[in-house]
């Protein structure tokens, strides 16, 4: 058995593109950011009470920016722990694209090279983490072809047994609506940003 807190990311700028007049397929929204708010709910996560009960031994990411964002921002702190003392860790971080939201043909569910994505992660967060929290994910897990190799359909099935055959029995991890609604099996109807749901994987 397994303790796992899925967390949608925070507000993106395509969640409000609408409401400043841009439609949700315009091409600039391409893997788009954290909108200001967005960035504010994922930093608040730090000092979420349900996260704060747990001890995560691992943390996984989608490599849409919009999580990998909220996930540097929500546990980076604990990334950071892994730089200062790597005999003291006990948190694992793995980007996983499997856990990459459906609806391709929108931009902002359309991904980006690697170096793109952190080379902005870097840029619009430097104030508040250090240059060194990204270095602690693991991307290896992704496709050799990514971004250019879509989700399959059978990506959260796949990400559930990846998750069962690891040893980390603590997890959190940050992906998108449409990921936590298939993965609780439409248990609910709202996936609001950045608000933890407990969940139990059993074997």
């Amino acid at each position: 058995m397994k303790k796992v807190v899925l967390i949608r990311h925070g507000e993106s700028l395509g969640q409000i593109a609408r409401k400043n007049g841009i439609s949700r397929r315009d091409p600039s929204l391409t893997d788009c950011f954290l909108s200001p708010k967005g960035i504010q709910q994922a930093t608040e996560l730090k000092g979420n009470a349900i996260l704060n009960r747990y001890q995560f031994d691992l943390i996984c990411s989608s490599p849409l920016t919009r999580a990998l964002a909220t996930c540097c921002l929500a546990f980076g702190h604990l990334a950071e722990e892994r730089n200062k003392d790597y005999a003291c860790s006990t948190t694992t971080f793995v980007v996983n694209s499997d856990i990459c939201e459906i609806g391709g043909r929108i931009p902002e569910n359309q991904g980006r090279p690697l170096n793109k994505v952190l080379r902005a992660i870097r840029k619009e967060l430097g104030w508040c983490i250090s240059q060194h929290c990204l270095d602690r994910f693991d991307f290896t897990s992704l496709p050799v072809s990514w971004p250019f190799h879509p989700k399959g359909r059978d990506g959260e099935e796949n990400f559930i047994q990846w998750l069962r055959g690891r040893d980390e029995t603590t997890i959190g991890v940050v992906c998108h609506y449409n990921t936590i609604r298939w993965l609780l099996q439409n248990a609910i109807d709202d996936v609001p940003n950045c608000h933890p749901i407990e969940c139990i994987l059993t074997d």
